[in-house]
């Protein structure tokens, strides 16, 4: 149910309502790239993504999106790879890429009130 309940009982002259509480919004739970791994020749190219997993304030985890990030490779003679998430194999090796978040985390300071933390990871 969405909204509103109102509940009487006339026999033994009691009545409650529930209102819809306020929610804080989604918070930030686990961040990965995908895809998780990639094999390929100097020169093949992979399209990469930034995912996040979020919760709702009832804990519920909520389905991984595609989020924008700062994109690094720990060893550009290897891989390199654009704003984009477009990475290029260089030469043989090996290297890693790393996606940068930003994300959010709210916590519940009572009922009217969120309160959020910016978190990168």
């Amino acid at each position: 149910m969405i909204g509103r309940m109102e509940q009487a009982d006339t026999a033994q002259a009691l009545s409650s309502t529930y209102a819809c509480a306020n929610c804080c919004p989604d918070s930030f739970v686990r961040g990965f790239v995908a895809p998780d791994s990639i094999t390929g020749f100097p020169g093949d190219q992979t399209l990469c993504a930034a995912m996040e997993v979020d919760e709702n304030c009832y804990g519920a985890l909520m389905e991984p999106f595609s989020v924008s990030a700062i994109w690094s490779s720990d060893n550009t003679g290897v891989a390199t790879i654009e704003s984009s998430g477009l990475a290029t194999a260089q030469n043989v090796g090996s290297a890693q890429l790393r996606a940068q978040l930003r994300t959010f985390v709210y916590v519940d300071t009572g009922p009217f009130g969120c309160e959020s933390g910016r978190w990168r990871c």
